[in-house]
């Protein structure tokens, strides 16, 4: 149960995210990230491939940098790693979000 009403809130934030966004900018998936020891996050790419993430009502936008496996997006504090279809998010608020599996099911199509 505890799990169900975390994701809510982090669908619920990242759905406010998206309400904020300038008109033109379409984001349809938002993939929530269940991690090892029961945290969550979610997130979406934006248009120009940044990694916008919302954990714990923080909202971080992550820019990817070159890896030499797997994908990675950093803003200087926060940093997303992808590997084999898992992601650490690191320093994020609410942290720790390790060893996490996504879920990108849920469609969003964020008002005009």
């Amino acid at each position: 149960m505890r799990k169900a009403v975390h994701a809510v809130i982090v669908l619920a934030s990242c759905l406010s995210a998206c309400a904020l966004r300038p008109p033109g900018d379409d984001v349809r998936f938002v993939s929530l990230w269940y991690c090892k020891g029961g945290s969550a996050f979610g997130m979406y790419f934006d248009e120009k491939g940044a990694a916008v993430v919302s954990a714990a009502s923080h909202l971080y936008m992550l820019q990817p940098v070159p890896s030499e496996s797997g994908r990675r997006y950093v803003d200087g504090e926060v940093e997303l790693i992808e590997r084999r279809g898992r992601m650490d998010l690191i320093g994020a608020a609410g942290g720790p979000y390790l060893d996490c599996v996504g879920d990108s099911r849920r469609v969003v199509n964020p008002p005009r």
